[in-house]
């Protein structure tokens, strides 16, 4: 039987990993912000037909910073997650790794949110490379269970 032991440098994950929460909060607020510019009432998740004939521009900035929220939502979990369990082996390569992620992901909300309308949301290419290191953080998580399963 293995014991697990948190090394020294794990409160470096734990700190990176409290930074993604806060962006999720930003990615919230940021969402409502553009809601209220678009005009769109709840309980639509995205803007109906008629709020693009008000405003195309608003209407998009809303539809953007729905669809980064969402897409940062679904990979929020398997980003932290593999970063809190690498780092119980390997903590500042973990949280470096998880600062690359947090910080692309700022990117790819950014870019999203700023493309121009009928741009297909091009921006978000600004950021699309923390998939590269979300799958850093899975592949490192998987050789944190070789290790400890070679104990």
């Amino acid at each position: 039987m293995s014991t697990i032991q948190i090394p020294a440098d794990y409160g470096y994950v734990l700190l990176v990993s409290s930074a993604s929460f806060v962006l999720g909060i930003l990615h919230s607020m940021g969402t409502a912000r553009e809601r209220r510019h678009a005009k769109v009432p709840y309980p639509h998740a995205y803007a109906p037909p008629s709020a693009y004939e008000r405003d195309a521009v608003a209407a998009t900035r809303f539809d953007s910073a729905q669809k980064a929220h969402a897409n940062f939502s679904e990979n929020l979990t398997p980003a932290v997650g593999s970063m809190l369990l690498a780092g119980l082996e390997y903590p500042r390569l973990a949280a470096g790794l998880g600062a690359a992620w947090v910080l692309g992901r700022t990117l790819y909300v950014v870019g999203y949110v700023g493309s121009k309308p009928g741009g297909q949301g091009k921006g978000r290419m600004l950021g699309s490379w923390a998939f590269i290191v979300q799958g850093g953080l899975i592949a490192l998580t998987a050789r944190t269970g070789w290790a400890i399963l070679s104990r």
